[in-house]
């Protein structure tokens, strides 16, 4: 001993606060006593399972580590491949569109068309029938069925109409024949001279 420190075993020295010969005490020990080789071996024994305890705590640390990694890898491999089908769904989805614009495009140009048509043929229909339109918004299927449904009863309007003008009649008959009226005035006479008995 030199210096009056006394060395701590494992070749420390106090620190510079301890006061000399006295060894720190965290191994149990009074400050002036010297530790003998079996308390040496209940210090070495009592870091050894600390250590232990230690690592055991390292490795499970470790390995919830490795298995949060392995969890946020795997997720991300599957947000990945789900992206990729995605990806090619849109994809499918998206030649699916560009081959059926061009149907749209020709759709919407034959309904303007088909619109204009109906308006046409309907502008001198009555009040009543145009009321019955679906409108301009509707689908062009809709109001092309509206249309033919209601020609029929345009068509019976038109022919009535007909029949009330002055010197038409509903049904005229055929020329060189006798008229109904005629026929019956005929009748008429017959009856009349057969009363008579040929008198």
């Amino acid at each position: 001993m030199t210096n009056g420190t006394t060395p701590l075993p494992g070749g420390l020295a106090p620190s510079a606060g301890d006061p000399p010969g006295l060894a720190p005490n965290s191994n149990g020990l009074a400050p002036n006593e010297t530790p003998n080789r079996q308390d040496l071996e209940q210090v070495v024994a009592k870091l050894r399972d600390d250590a232990a305890k230690d690592r055991i705590k390292l490795k499970q640390f470790e390995d919830a580590a490795r298995q949060q990694e392995q969890a946020a890898r795997e997720a991300e491999e599957a947000r990945l491949k789900q992206q990729g089908e995605f990806k090619s769904l849109a994809e499918k989805h998206e030649s699916r569109v560009k081959e059926l614009e061009p149907i749209a495009t020709r759709y919407t140009a034959l309904s303007e068309l088909v619109s204009e048509q109906i308006k046409a043929e309907t502008k001198d229909w009555p009040a009543s029938v145009k009321a019955l339109d679906p409108g301009k918004d509707a689908p062009i299927e809709e109001r092309m069925a509206w249309k033919n449904r209601a020609a029929a009863i345009v068509a019976e309007l038109a022919s009535q109409a007909r029949g009330t003008l002055p010197g038409n009649r509903p049904n005229p008959t055929p020329q060189g024949q006798p008229s109904r009226e005629e026929l019956v005035a005929a009748n008429r006479k017959e009856l009349q001279k057969s009363r008579t008995y040929g008198i």
